[in-house]
């Protein structure tokens, strides 16, 4: 079966109506999203446009010079975790390219997939017998929202049942999916259950929260957004852990 991470995020997709029209592919070339440029024409019109579109201010960063609409793709972090690759048709041929570099920190065009580029396939690597996975989702309403907030955590246990590696990535904070750097030197050597994975997943809580800065770039507070980023890694890394994912915190 698919990894648990990739399945329950695909399964949180905006409803049920649109999943069964979607693709993978749509979802992980999703356009990046403002609440400033998310707007009719008349609204962003009376109010200056924007870096995104016909405009040459940031309404998120003053005198920000780069766009910070938000990847809100939910399938993005889990497939970062997973080490996923692209297969990727161009006009001189075939070709691959690993998902982390499809994504660029520029919300005006956070792929770098070409105008003449055709996403073909999403290819995953084999994984150990081990794995853990899953994601978790802060939205207003139990369907249909784009995430305020998403996380996708991986775990891989040894034959001996201690962790041996782990991942935690994040969409919906900044133009490009984003990768916590130093979950799996915390977590790694420990063994779930145990007081020291206790205390290791709330130092990756920790380091997420000091990291992991949502902008008031999509709706919904920013501050309680904050708030909610330890909440969320500390959430998924333990649905991760027990198999009982996914996470969803309205």
């Amino acid at each position: 079966g698919l990894p648990p991470a990739l399945t329950q995020a695909a399964g949180l997709v905006a409803g049920p109506q649109l999943r069964s029209m979607g693709t993978l592919g749509g979802n992980v070339l999703l356009d990046t999203r403002c609440q400033w440029y998310n707007q009719t024409y008349f609204w962003r019109k009376a109010l200056g446009f924007c870096l995104k579109k016909d405009g040459t201010l940031c309404h998120v960063v003053q005198g920000g010079r780069r766009c910070v609409a938000a990847a809100s793709n939910d399938t993005a972090p889990a497939l970062m975790g997973l080490g996923a690759s692209l297969a990727i048709l161009a006009p001189q041929g075939p070709r691959t390219l690993p998902i982390e570099e499809l994504y660029r920190a520029d919300g005006t065009r956070n792929v770098t997939l070409g105008p003449d580029e055709l996403l073909l396939a999403v290819h995953l690597p084999p994984l150990p017998a081990g794995h853990r996975g899953a994601y978790g989702k802060l939205r207003e309403r139990g369907s249909i929202d784009f995430p305020q907030l998403g996380m996708a955590a991986r775990i891989d246990l040894d034959g001996e049942g201690s962790i041996e590696a782990a991942d935690l990535c994040a969409v919906a904070l900044a133009a490009r999916p984003l990768r916590l750097k130093g979950t799996s030197e915390l977590l790694s050597g420990t063994r779930p259950g145990e007081e020291a994975c206790e205390q290791a997943i709330e130092e990756v809580a920790a380091l997420a929260y000091r990291r992991f800065k949502p902008q008031e770039n999509i709706p919904g507070d920013a501050a309680y957004r904050r708030e909610m980023v330890p909440v969320l890694a500390r959430r998924t890394l333990r649905a991760a852990l027990t198999e009982s994912g996914p996470v969803q915190w309205l």
